[in-house]
């Protein structure tokens, strides 16, 4: 945090130095003794407007609104977890206080006490904000306008994300009124046309009607939404009424276990969330369900054809230099090689690409 002070903490060692040359004036002219006063006045200043005497009070002020105020300030980064990460990151940027500051999902690995405390810091912000969320709530709390980018091109709606939805749907109704109207007229000129076309007393006006026509500028049918992709995900064996059952569960990383004694039970068709603050032990309690942590105490059962699927924040299990499509395609690879063991390597490789 305190690299983003840099030229402060430069500021304050001219300070401390020009502190010491004025401690001792026999040395000096008297001109130069004032001038000495002159530029220590000037650099007091400026060191004072920007925020050097509550720097390191801004510092902990931050940090304790992001939750790291218990932790021991000289912590390295790579002990902490990838929500505590993120979080760690944002501080530093609010710190730098940037006339523009852009934030992409800034509530991703929040939890509910400090992003409430990051909409009050950011609602008194200073300087302009551009963020990118799916937070509906987030966006209701800050935003003075939203524009919305869709089909290619740009709409600014002034107001927040409830404004912007109901002002996109009075939009949608104007513009189908006009649309539809325009198509009435449309068809009243064509029907005009092509009953009046042939005959000779009204051909002139046929042909006015229908060089208005032509001239028109043609309204399109307004979206009526965006199109969603559909997708289904099937189960190849049903499991048992017990899915996941975990007795008396202690795990952690060093001396001190993150959580223990932990008991629960997961039945077919439920769904349970953890929640908790970052740090907390999500994640760990996560790897030790799917054996990637092994516990230190306690018995975790899994039930009957039951297959685990897991989703890491920090996409661990993903290999960086690959592409999207050759990522996927190992993966099935490899499921193709357990079906087909026993099998030479080559026929496993020409069956799946066939």
């Amino acid at each position: 945090m305190l690299t983003v002070f840099e030229p402060l903490k430069k500021m304050e060692k001219t300070l401390r130095q020009t502190e010491l040359r004025m401690a001792d004036p026999s040395s000096m002219k008297d001109s130069e003794y004032q001038k000495l006063l002159d530029d220590y006045d000037q650099l007091q200043v400026a060191f004072k407007d920007h925020g050097g005497y509550q720097y390191e009070a801004d510092i902990r002020s931050v940090l304790a609104g992001l939750h790291f105020q218990q932790f021991d300030y000289s912590s390295p980064i790579a002990a902490l977890s990838g929500g505590q990460k993120t979080r760690l990151a944002l501080a530093k940027l609010l710190l730098s206080k940037p006339e523009l500051l852009v934030l992409d999902e800034p509530t991703n690995h929040l939890d509910m006490g400090t992003l409430t405390w990051l909409e009050q810091y950011l609602s008194g912000y200073p300087g302009a904000i551009l963020i990118v969320s799916h937070d509906r709530y987030f966006l209701d709390k800050l935003s003075t306008k939203v524009v919305e980018l869709s089909r290619n091109r740009t709409t600014t709606y002034s107001g927040n994300y409830s404004y912007y939805l109901d002002e996109k749907a009075k939009r949608y109704e104007q513009d189908l009124k006009l649309f539809e109207k325009q198509q009435g007229e449309i068809a009243k000129l064509e029907t005009f046309i092509a009953k009046n076309i042939v005959r000779a007393s009204t051909t002139k006006r046929a042909q006015s009607r229908r060089k208005q026509l032509e001239k028109m500028d043609k309204l399109n049918r307004p979206d009526t939404g965006e199109k969603s992709a559909v997708f289904s995900f099937s189960i190849k064996k049903q499991t048992g009424h017990d899915v996941l059952t975990v007795n008396n569960l202690e795990a952690g990383y060093k001396e001190e276990p993150v959580f223990k004694g932990l008991s629960l039970a997961l039945n077919r068709g439920e769904s349970v969330g953890l929640i908790g603050e970052n740090g907390a032990g999500k994640s760990t309690l996560l790897k030790a369900l799917t054996k990637q942590l092994t516990p230190r105490d306690g018995e975790i059962h899994y039930g009957s054809n039951v297959a685990i699927g897991y989703y890491d924040q920090e996409q661990a299990k993903l290999t960086s230099n690959k592409t999207v499509l050759h990522e996927v395609w190992m993966n099935f690879l490899q499921q193709r090689k357990r079906i087909f063991a026993g099998y030479s390597v080559n026929f496993c490789l020409v069956a799946t690409m066939y």
